[in-house]
């Protein structure tokens, strides 16, 4: 993906990446795009959806409850 981006010439935003490992049971290894390693993380939120690592909806119902 890296070699792409260079050669197309449309760079990654690297602080705006993030690896999300599902399961426990994965062995979360480190990823990196050029010279920098990409961070990790337990959860992440894109269009107002809420994803963690375990999928259960848990965490997405408490911030929806905060709202309403």
């Amino acid at each position: 993906m890296y070699c792409w981006s260079v050669d197309w010439q449309m760079s990654f935003n690297t602080e705006k990446c993030k690896i999300l490992h599902f399961d426990y049971n994965n062995v979360d290894n480190e990823y990196m795009l050029g010279n920098e390693i990409i961070k990790s993380c337990d959860e992440e939120r894109d269009l107002g959806v809420i994803i963690g690592r375990t999928l259960k909806s848990s965490s997405q119902c408490v911030a929806a409850a905060k709202i309403g």
